[in-house]
C-alpha cells in the first residue's frame, strides 16, 4: 500500500485550498493544446456551480458540495509533498484555467457593480459590502497568484497556471516573461489590482492562440452580469442574510444591515440582491467546490492519465512526439522554426478531427507513420505508439535527424488530410492529364480504408508526383489493379495486409519502400515493384487468369467489399459498349469514349447516379419468388457475385425492390430513358401492366434518367437466370483482367481453360 500513495497521492480540496496553497504553481506541459472550452462547457461549469449554491440555500441543506471530478498532476521531485517547481497538468487544464477565470470576472464583475451604488445606500451597508468585497478579493488574489511579498510590487504576484516553455516564471524585476493567453491575462490582472483602478479591461489579441481565452471571458462576463444569474435562488434577502452564507457578516449588526436593506430606493434593490446573491455565490465556489487531485510522478502520469481521466479523450502518441520535441528544443536540439511550424500543421489536423473518432484516426495516423518511416509491423496499442515515437525520436535526436522525422509525419499527416478527405481530393492533381482516372483510383482508396495503404501512396506521391508525374501515374494505377485483383480474389484482408506491410519493410533482397530515419532510401523502380505485386499475386495462385477467375466465382463480393465490387463495375463498363444484348456482355475493343460509358473518374464515384450496389436477382433465396431456384443452388454465392450486381441511385434502388425480372425490366427501361418524355412512355407501359407507380418516383425517374451502359447492357436479357449471372460474371472478369494486367505487366491472355 505504502508503495502506491508513493506513487499516486490523491486528496480532495476546495477551490481555495487546491490553488491558494503556499509554494504550488500548476503549469500546463508543451504537449497539451491551448485553452478552448467552448460555450456549452463554459455554460455547464457555471450551471454545475450554480445548482450546487442554489440546492444549499434553498433546500437549506448543510455543506453542500459541487463536485468538478478528478484532476492529474506531476511533481517532478521525487517527493510528492515537496513542491519546488510547479506542478504539471496532465488532465485538467480546461476545468482548472476555466474556475480561475471565473473568480476572476467575479471579482472585478462586484468591485465595478458596487462602485455603482455605494453613494446611494445606506452607510452602514455600504461599509459591510465594501467589506465582503476585500474578504472576496484577498481570496481571489490567493487563487489567482503565488504572492512573495517583497517588493510589495506587482511582479511579486506569480500567475498560478503557466505554460510550459513559453511563460517564464519570475518575482524579481523584468525577470519573468509571460506569453501564453492565461498568463498574460493573469498579469494584467496583477497590474489591475497594484493600479487600484475601478474597472477592469482586458482585451485579448486577436488570434487563433487567443481565441478560447476570448470566448471565456465573453461568455463569463455575459452570465455573471444577467439578471437572470442565480434567478433560481428565490430566497428572500433577509433570509440571505445568514453568517455562514458570507466572510465578514459576523463582524457587522445583522438587524441594523436587515434595516438598511428596507430602506434601499426600490430602483437600487435589484443590484443591491444581485451583489449580495454572487459574493454568496463567489463564498461558496471558493470554499464548497470540490476537485479530487492525483498527485504522481513524471514516469507514471499516461497511466494515471489513461486511468483516471474524465474527458474520455486519452493523450495520443503524437500529443506525446509533440512534447519530447519541445522538450528537445530547450535541451538544445536543433528545432527550427519550420520545424514547429510542421509540429503546428500535425497538431492542427489532428484538432480537426471529431472528438469521437479522433483517438481511432490518431492511431491509424501512426499505424501508417511507423510503416512510411521504419518500415515495420504497426501495432494500434496506444502505449505502444507512444514508445514506439518517443523510440524513433531519440534514434533521431541521435543521429541529428529531428528534422526529418518531423517532416516525415508531416508527409503522412497532410497526405493523410488531403487524399482521406473527399473535399479535399478533387483538387489534389489537378495537373495530371489523367486526373480523372487517377482520382477514381484515389477514391476507390479511401472507400477501402485501409490504414495499409497511406504510407505507400505518401511515398508515391511525394516521391515521384510533380517531377516525374508519368511514373506516378504509374505507380498509382499498378498498386490499385493488385488491390482490386486480390480484393475480388479473396473473402478477407489479412493476406493482402502481409502483402502490403512486406512491400514497405523490405527484406535482404528488395530495397524498402518506407522513407528510412537516417536518409531517404532509394524507392523501387516501377519494374521492381510490379515485380514484387506479381510474386504476391504468384503466392497466392492468382498471378494468371485461369487461377483467379477461377477464385473470383466463389467470392461473395457484395458481402466481403462493397467498394470493390463498384469499382470493378465502374471499370469494367467504362468506354464500353453492349457486345451481346442477350447475354449482357459488354466489350472494349475499338470503342469510344461517350457520356453514356465514361465511367472512370472521380464524378461517377461521388455521383448519386452510381450510389448503391443492386441485386439483379435478389440477395437471397427467401425474397426470391418468380426467380430460376437454380441461381440459389448453391447457397447465396451466385446471387451475390459480379455477375449479379448493378449500379443504382438509392431511390431507384428502393423503387425497384425484389421484384420479379419482366417488372424490374421495366422500371429501368425507365431509368435509361433518354428524355422526359421516353421516361413518360415507359411509365405508361408500367401502368399498362397493372404497376401504380407513386408521384414522388415518377418525379425520381425525370430526375435521373438516362442511366447508362451499366443499366442498358440489362436491358435485352429475356430471362435473368443462372447461366446469364454466369456469362456476365466471366465477360467482367476477363475485362477486369486484361485491364489489371497491363497496368501490372502480367500475362494478359484470358484464353484459358476454366475449370469447371
Amino acid at each position: 500500500m505504502n508503495e502506491v500513495e508513493n506513487i499516486f497521492r490523491p486528496s480532495t480540496k476546495n477551490i481555495f485550498t487546491l490553488f491558494s496553497e503556499n509554494g504550488v504553481l500548476f503549469q500546463i506541459p508543451s504537449y497539451q493544446r491551448n485553452y478552448a472550452w467552448s460555450d456549452a462547457e463554459l455554460k455547464k461549469l457555471i450551471q454545475d456551480i450554480a445548482i450546487g449554491y442554489s440546492k444549499e440555500y434553498l433546500e437549506g441543506t448543510d455543506q453542500t458540495l459541487c463536485f468538478l471530478g478528478s484532476i492529474i498532476t506531476v511533481n517532478i521531485n521525487e517527493q510528492l509533498d515537496v513542491v519546488s517547481c510547479p506542478l504539471n497538468i496532465v488532465d485538467g487544464q480546461q476545468r482548472l484555467t476555466s474556475t480561475l477565470l471565473l473568480i476572476s470576472i467575479i471579482d472585478s464583475f462586484l468591485k465595478e457593480r458596487f462602485e455603482g451604488i455605494k453613494d446611494s445606500i445606506p452607510q452602514s451597508l455600504s461599509n459591510w459590502l465594501e467589506d465582503e468585497l476585500k474578504e472576496l478579493h484577498r481570496n481571489t488574489r490567493k487563487t489567482l497568484f503565488e504572492d512573495k511579498d517583497r517588493d510589495k510590487a506587482v511582479y511579486d504576484l506569480l500567475p498560478k497556471i503557466t505554460r510550459e516553455y513559453v511563460d517564464i516564471l519570475g518575482f524579481r524585476k523584468n525577470n519573468f516573461q509571460y506569453e501564453s493567453p492565461v498568463a498574460k491575462y493573469l498579469k494584467a490582472y496583477a497590474n489591475f489590482i497594484f493600479e487600484s483602478r475601478k474597472v477592469f479591461q482586458y482585451t485579448p489579441e486577436s488570434n487563433d492562440e487567443n481565441l478560447g481565452l476570448k470566448n471565456a471571458l465573453k461568455v463569463f462576463k455575459a452570465s455573471i452580469s444577467e439578471d437572470s444569474f442565480l434567478s433560481d435562488c428565490n430566497v428572500s434577502i433577509d433570509r440571505l442574510l445568514n453568517e455562514d452564507k458570507f466572510y465578514s457578516l459576523s463582524a457587522f449588526d445583522k438587524n441594523v444591515i436587515s434595516a438598511d436593506i428596507s430602506n434601499v430606493a426600490e430602483s437600487l434593490y435589484s443590484d443591491l440582491s444581485q451583489i449580495m446573491k454572487v459574493i454568496s455565490f463567489s463564498k461558496f465556489l471558493f470554499f464548497n467546490v470540490v476537485i479530487t487531485e492525483v498527485r504522481t510522478h513524471e514516469k507514471y502520469q499516461f497511466d494515471a492519465f489513461e486511468a483516471l481521466n474524465t474527458s474520455g479523450v486519452p493523450l495520443t502518441a503524437i500529443d506525446i512526439f509533440r512534447a519530447k520535441v519541445l522538450s528537445g528544443k530547450v535541451a538544445g536540439a536543433g528545432i527550427s522554426s519550420n520545424d514547429i511550424q510542421k509540429l503546428d500543421n500535425i497538431e492542427k489536423y489532428s484538432l480537426s478531427i471529431p472528438v469521437k473518432s479522433r483517438t481511432k484516426e490518431i492511431r491509424e495516423l501512426v499505424s501508417s507513420f511507423v510503416l512510411y518511416l521504419d518500415g515495420i509491423i504497426p501495432n494500434e496499442h496506444l502505449s505502444w505508439q507512444r514508445n514506439k515515437l518517443i523510440e524513433l525520436y531519440s534514434d533521431a535526436f541521435s543521429n541529428n535527424r529531428v528534422s526529418h522525422i518531423i517532416s516525415a509525419l508531416e508527409e503522412v499527416t497532410l497526405f493523410r488530410k488531403n487524399f482521406w478527405n473527399e473535399k479535399t481530393l478533387a483538387v489534389m492533381l489537378d495537373e495530371l492529364d489523367e486526373r480523372d482516372e487517377l482520382l477514381a483510383y484515389f477514391y476507390y482508396f479511401k472507400q477501402l480504408n485501409s490504414t495499409l495503404l497511406v504510407p505507400i501512396l505518401t511515398r508515391i506521391y511525394n516521391v515521384f508526383y510533380g517531377s516525374e508525374n508519368v511514373l506516378f501515374c504509374q505507380y498509382i494505377k499498378a498498386l490499385a489493379s493488385f488491390v482490386l485483383l486480390w480484393r475480388l480474389s479473396h473473402s478477407n484482408t489479412s493476406g493482402i495486409d502481409d502483402a502490403l506491410r512486406g512491400l514497405m519493410s523490405g527484406n535482404l533482397d528488395r530495397t524498402a519502400f518506407s522513407k528510412g530515419l537516417c536518409n531517404d532510401n532509394e524507392i523501387l523502380s516501377i519494374e521492381d515493384f510490379k515485380f514484387y505485386l506479381f510474386k504476391q499475386l504468384e503466392k497466392k495462385k492468382i498471378s494468371n487468369f485461369n487461377e483467379w477467375n477461377n477464385k473470383c466465382r466463389g467470392i461473395q463480393i457484395y458481402n466481403v467489399s462493397k467498394p470493390t465490387a463498384r469499382f470493378a463495375l465502374l471499370l469494367a463498363h467504362h468506354k464500353s459498349s453492349i457486345l451481346n444484348k442477350d447475354t449482357a456482355s459488354i466489350n472494349k475493343e475499338k470503342v469510344k469514349l461517350r457520356d453514356d460509358n465514361n465511367l472512370l473518374n472521380f464524378n461517377c464515384f461521388k455521383s448519386l447516379r452510381y450510389k448503391t450496389l443492386e441485386h439483379i436477382a435478389p440477395q437471397n433465396l427467401k425474397d426470391a419468388k418468380d426467380w430460376d431456384s437454380n441461381i440459389y443452388s448453391g447457397g447465396d454465392i451466385l446471387a451475390n457475385s459480379l455477375g449479379n450486381l448493378t449500379l443504382l441511385p438509392q431511390a431507384e434502388n428502393d423503387a425497384i425492390g425484389n421484384n420479379e425480372w419482366g417488372v424490374k425490366k421495366l422500371y429501368l427501361e425507365c431509368f435509361v430513358a433518354g428524355s422526359e418524355s421516353e421516361v413518360d412512355i415507359a411509365i405508361n407501359i408500367l401502368k399498362k401492366q397493372g404497376i401504380n407507380i407513386r408521384k414522388p418516383v415518377v418525379q425520381m425517374m425525370n430526375q435521373n434518367h438516362s442511366l447508362g451502359i451499366l443499366v442498358t447492357s440489362l436491358l435485352s436479357v429475356d430471362n435473368w437466370n443462372k447461366e446469364v449471372i454466369e456469362g456476365r460474371q466471366q465477360n467482367i472478369c476477363e475485362i477486369l483482367w486484361i485491364e489489371c494486367a497491363e497496368k501490372l505487366s502480367l500475362n494478359s491472355s484470358v484464353n484459358l481453360c476454366v475449370d469447371n
